[in-house]
């Protein structure tokens, strides 16, 4: 039986947005993060961020967004 994957928001990447995105990379169920913020090099930074701190290796799927859209 799959795990049911959580849906998570994190809108704006600033310092704490991007430390919270940080620490989602730990957590044991599945997740989907969408990382919002209008500015491009704030959710560059998120990114590296994520790949710091394992995230890319994990079963959460992450992405990228400038507008709700």
């Amino acid at each position: 039986m799959m795990s049911e994957r959580f849906s998570v928001l994190i809108a704006g990447t600033g310092q704490l947005g991007s430390r919270y995105l940080q620490g989602l990379a730990a957590c044991l169920k599945p997740l989907r993060v969408f990382v919002l913020d209008p500015a491009d090099q704030a959710l560059r930074v998120a990114a590296g961020r994520w790949a710091g701190a394992g995230g890319q290796s994990t079963e959460h799927v992450v992405s990228y967004h400038n507008t709700l859209d």
